[in-house]
């Protein structure tokens, strides 16, 4: 015998019996609690606007980008072109095989003698893909 289509309060009648559907009950339950939790949250921030402002900006956090700068450095100075030669190349190089001979002599470089939080993000940026292609 195929379903009757007898639908009561949370009771579908199929062919092979009674299945109980629960839908509505703990579902709405729950996402009611949930609509009252993030309401009152929206109504009082966790952190005050001017608060947030203040600890991003400590920690070199931009409102836009989040931990991406929110413009890049091009090009170190020319003291560290090193760097950036390698960092051109740095496909070719992978390809070949030769970026291990490429870093070995590579001539060391101070890292202080840069200047503000871009250039030492750019630096940070080009050895971190330095190494990571060294290792592997």
């Amino acid at each position: 015998r195929r379903g009757s289509g007898r639908k009561n309060a949370g009771v579908v009648s199929l062919g092979m019996g009674k299945i109980s559907l629960l839908v509505g009950v703990g579902t709405l339950a729950a996402g009611v609690a949930w609509l009252r939790v993030w309401r009152r949250c929206r109504r009082r921030p966790w952190i005050d606007t001017a608060d947030a402002v203040r600890v991003c900006s400590a920690y070199g956090i931009d409102e836009s980008s989040g931990f991406a700068p929110p413009q890049c450095l091009a090009r170190l100075p020319p003291a560290f072109s090193a760097w950036e030669d390698i960092a051109a190349e740095l496909p070719a190089l992978n390809r070949s095989g030769a970026l291990r001979a490429a870093v070995d002599g590579m001539p060391l470089l101070d890292a202080s003698n840069l200047r503000g939080v871009a250039e030492q993000r750019r630096a940070f940026l080009i050895l971190g893909m330095m190494a990571h292609s060294y290792i592997h």
